[in-house]
Protein backbone atom coordinates (compact mmCIF):
# COMPACT_ATOMS: atom_id res chain seq x y z
CA UNK A 1 0.00 0.00 0.00
CA UNK A 2 2.81 2.14 0.90
CA UNK A 3 4.77 1.78 -2.09
CA UNK A 4 1.37 2.27 -4.51
CA UNK A 5 1.05 5.64 -2.53
CA UNK A 6 4.89 6.92 -3.43
CA UNK A 7 4.40 6.13 -6.94
CA UNK A 8 0.65 7.76 -7.50
CA UNK A 9 2.36 10.68 -5.03
CA UNK A 10 5.67 10.83 -7.42
CA UNK A 11 3.72 10.50 -10.59
CA UNK A 12 1.45 13.69 -9.74
CA UNK A 13 4.46 15.62 -9.26
CA UNK A 14 5.96 14.64 -12.45
CA UNK A 15 2.15 15.62 -13.60
CA UNK A 16 1.97 18.98 -11.78
CA UNK A 17 6.10 19.86 -12.78
CA UNK A 18 5.10 19.23 -16.22
CA UNK A 19 2.06 21.27 -16.39
CA UNK A 20 3.55 24.79 -15.10
CA UNK A 21 6.32 23.68 -17.37
CA UNK A 22 3.92 24.22 -20.39
CA UNK A 23 1.85 27.08 -18.54
CA UNK A 24 5.42 28.81 -18.72
CA UNK A 25 5.98 27.69 -22.27
CA UNK A 26 2.37 28.67 -23.70
CA UNK A 27 3.05 32.28 -22.00
CA UNK A 28 6.36 32.46 -23.92
CA UNK A 29 4.69 31.10 -27.38
CA UNK A 30 2.35 33.81 -26.61
CA UNK A 31 4.93 36.93 -26.30
CA UNK A 32 6.62 35.81 -29.46
CA UNK A 33 6.41 35.00 -32.99
CA UNK A 34 6.00 31.72 -33.65
CA UNK A 35 6.66 29.43 -37.04
CA UNK A 36 4.95 26.06 -37.45
CA UNK A 37 5.13 24.17 -40.60
CA UNK A 38 1.58 24.25 -41.72
CA UNK A 39 -2.51 25.26 -41.27
CA UNK A 40 -2.94 22.91 -38.75
CA UNK A 41 -0.60 23.24 -36.42
CA UNK A 42 -1.94 26.88 -36.68
CA UNK A 43 -5.34 26.15 -36.28
CA UNK A 44 -3.92 23.65 -32.52
CA UNK A 45 -1.69 26.42 -31.23
CA UNK A 46 -4.85 28.97 -31.97
CA UNK A 47 -6.74 26.28 -29.23
CA UNK A 48 -4.34 27.35 -26.62
CA UNK A 49 -4.76 31.08 -27.88
CA UNK A 50 -1.70 30.92 -29.29
CA UNK A 51 -1.08 33.25 -32.95
CA UNK A 52 1.32 31.29 -35.45
CA UNK A 53 2.40 31.33 -39.61
CA UNK A 54 2.65 29.07 -41.40
CA UNK A 55 6.70 27.74 -42.73
CA UNK A 56 5.33 29.29 -46.24
CA UNK A 57 4.25 32.67 -45.15
CA UNK A 58 7.59 33.23 -42.81
CA UNK A 59 9.96 32.06 -45.28
CA UNK A 60 7.45 34.77 -48.02
CA UNK A 61 7.64 37.80 -45.41
CA UNK A 62 11.10 36.47 -43.67
CA UNK A 63 12.40 40.72 -44.05
CA UNK A 64 9.53 41.72 -42.58
CA UNK A 65 9.56 39.02 -40.23
CA UNK A 66 12.87 39.97 -38.49
CA UNK A 67 12.43 43.43 -38.97
CA UNK A 68 9.07 43.06 -37.21
CA UNK A 69 10.83 40.91 -34.65
CA UNK A 70 13.78 43.06 -34.27
CA UNK A 71 11.79 46.38 -33.76
CA UNK A 72 9.47 44.82 -30.85
CA UNK A 73 12.51 43.28 -29.60
CA UNK A 74 10.15 39.72 -29.88
CA UNK A 75 11.82 36.31 -30.18
CA UNK A 76 10.77 34.31 -32.96
CA UNK A 77 10.28 30.34 -32.16
CA UNK A 78 10.14 27.66 -34.79
CA UNK A 79 7.88 25.19 -33.75
CA UNK A 80 8.21 21.90 -36.22
CA UNK A 81 7.53 18.43 -35.99
CA UNK A 82 10.13 16.38 -34.69
CA UNK A 83 10.63 14.10 -38.13
CA UNK A 84 12.87 14.78 -40.99
CA UNK A 85 10.79 17.10 -42.97
CA UNK A 86 10.56 19.29 -39.97
CA UNK A 87 14.24 19.13 -39.20
CA UNK A 88 14.70 19.83 -43.57
CA UNK A 89 11.87 22.79 -43.34
CA UNK A 90 13.95 24.20 -40.14
CA UNK A 91 17.31 24.37 -42.44
CA UNK A 92 15.60 25.86 -45.16
CA UNK A 93 14.13 28.59 -42.81
CA UNK A 94 17.72 28.98 -41.05
CA UNK A 95 19.11 30.39 -44.03
CA UNK A 96 16.70 32.58 -44.67
CA UNK A 97 16.69 34.18 -42.02
CA UNK A 98 20.61 34.20 -41.93
CA UNK A 99 19.57 35.78 -45.52
CA UNK A 100 17.87 38.33 -44.09
CA UNK A 101 19.75 39.50 -41.52
CA UNK A 102 22.84 39.67 -43.67
CA UNK A 103 24.75 37.09 -41.54
CA UNK A 104 23.88 38.68 -38.34
CA UNK A 105 22.15 36.76 -36.53
CA UNK A 106 22.31 38.06 -33.15
CA UNK A 107 19.66 40.90 -33.94
CA UNK A 108 17.36 38.62 -33.50
CA UNK A 109 16.78 35.91 -31.60
CA UNK A 110 16.19 32.75 -32.98
CA UNK A 111 14.69 30.00 -31.30
CA UNK A 112 14.53 26.50 -32.30
CA UNK A 113 14.86 24.27 -29.53
CA UNK A 114 11.83 25.41 -26.94
CA UNK A 115 9.77 23.96 -29.68
CA UNK A 116 11.43 20.91 -29.40
CA UNK A 117 11.27 20.67 -25.92
CA UNK A 118 7.94 21.47 -25.91
CA UNK A 119 6.72 18.83 -27.83
CA UNK A 120 9.18 16.52 -26.18
CA UNK A 121 7.09 17.20 -22.43
CA UNK A 122 3.53 16.25 -24.22
CA UNK A 123 5.37 13.30 -25.19
CA UNK A 124 4.33 14.34 -29.11
CA UNK A 125 6.12 14.41 -32.20
CA UNK A 126 3.99 16.78 -34.51
CA UNK A 127 2.17 20.29 -33.29
CA UNK A 128 -1.34 18.99 -34.50
CA UNK A 129 -0.87 16.69 -31.51
CA UNK A 130 -0.34 18.66 -28.92
CA UNK A 131 -4.45 19.43 -27.96
CA UNK A 132 -5.16 16.16 -26.11
CA UNK A 133 -1.91 16.42 -23.91
CA UNK A 134 -1.31 20.16 -23.49
CA UNK A 135 -5.06 20.64 -22.50
CA UNK A 136 -4.77 18.20 -19.69
CA UNK A 137 -1.69 19.45 -18.56
CA UNK A 138 -3.09 22.96 -18.19
CA UNK A 139 -6.31 22.30 -16.72
CA UNK A 140 -3.90 20.37 -14.32
CA UNK A 141 -1.29 22.98 -13.37
CA UNK A 142 -5.07 25.31 -12.63
CA UNK A 143 -6.37 22.88 -10.38
CA UNK A 144 -8.34 20.39 -12.68
CA UNK A 145 -8.81 17.21 -12.58
CA UNK A 146 -7.50 15.27 -16.03
CA UNK A 147 -10.23 12.82 -17.34
CA UNK A 148 -8.57 9.72 -16.26
CA UNK A 149 -8.61 10.83 -13.09
CA UNK A 150 -12.53 10.89 -12.77
CA UNK A 151 -12.51 7.28 -15.06
CA UNK A 152 -10.45 5.67 -12.35
CA UNK A 153 -11.86 7.14 -9.06
CA UNK A 154 -15.77 7.83 -9.95
CA UNK A 155 -16.87 5.48 -13.29
CA UNK A 156 -16.16 8.89 -15.00
CA UNK A 157 -18.41 11.22 -13.67
CA UNK A 158 -16.94 14.41 -12.53
CA UNK A 159 -17.76 15.09 -8.97
CA UNK A 160 -16.75 18.58 -7.31
CA UNK A 161 -17.64 19.50 -3.80
CA UNK A 162 -18.96 22.54 -2.88
CA UNK A 163 -18.99 24.04 0.23
CA UNK A 164 -21.93 26.35 1.28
Amino acid sequence: MQATFKKEKAGREVLEKASKEVLEITSRLEKAYVVVEGDHDVNALADFGIAAMTYSAAIANVHSLVRQAHDEGKEIIVLFDLDKGGDDKMHKLLLAFESALDGDTSAVKINTELGRHFLKILGVTSVEQIRAPASELTATAIGIKPKWYYEENYGGMRIDLIKY
